[in-house]
């Protein structure tokens, strides 16, 4: 959550009534499907509101399914793909983030498409380029960011097996307890 982010939205939707921002719409967390959590789509959408995005000008993008941030692109780019030839599309992250959605990007936007798309990054917790060394948490953001980077330069993304039975698992823990 960016400050920085939610007043640029405002800023950019409230600049012409043609501009509209849109929440992406990722996995679905069981929490969520059960009903135990909030919906990010909706809570986002909520503080898109709240920070003077007019509601009419908010919108959804990927269809609930997207986990890696592959698949987060490659819908960005079939949305994109869909929409008038002067559309741009503006993909807002952390800043600590957004190196490598830029690197993901470059692979996965339509080369025809790629001058149309541009990653901003915005800071997160007041953490950016220039003060991330004076705490803790700044630290572990831009060590965890820089090694998802080159995790993703060596070995690519995976999509994690989603699809388990969380009633087995506890079996097997059990299990695994009295042996």
């Amino acid at each position: 959550i960016s400050d920085d982010a939610f007043s640029f939205a405002k800023e950019f939707a409230n600049r012409d009534p043609k501009h509209r921002v849109f929440v992406f719409h990722d996995f679905v967390r069981r929490a969520e499907a059960i009903g135990a959590a909030p919906s990010f789509l909706n809570i986002t959408t909520q503080m898109l509101v709240d920070a003077g995005v007019p509601q009419e000008q908010i919108g959804v993008v990927g269809d609930g399914t997207a986990i890696t941030s592959i698949e987060e692109i490659q819908q960005s780019d079939a949305w994109l793909a869909g929409q008038p030839s002067d559309a741009r599309l503006m993909i807002v992250t952390g800043l600590l983030e957004s190196g490598k959605y830029s690197t993901v990007a470059k692979q996965y936007i339509d080369p025809s498409r790629r001058d149309r798309v541009r990653i901003l990054g915005f800071e997160v917790r007041g953490i950016n380029s220039s003060n991330w060394w004076h705490t803790r948490t700044g630290l572990k953001d831009v060590l965890r960011n820089q090694l998802r980077l080159i995790h993703y330069w060596l070995t690519g993304e995976r999509r994690p097996d989603v699809d388990w039975d969380p009633d087995a698992y506890e079996q097997q823990l059990v299990k695994a307890h009295a042996e």
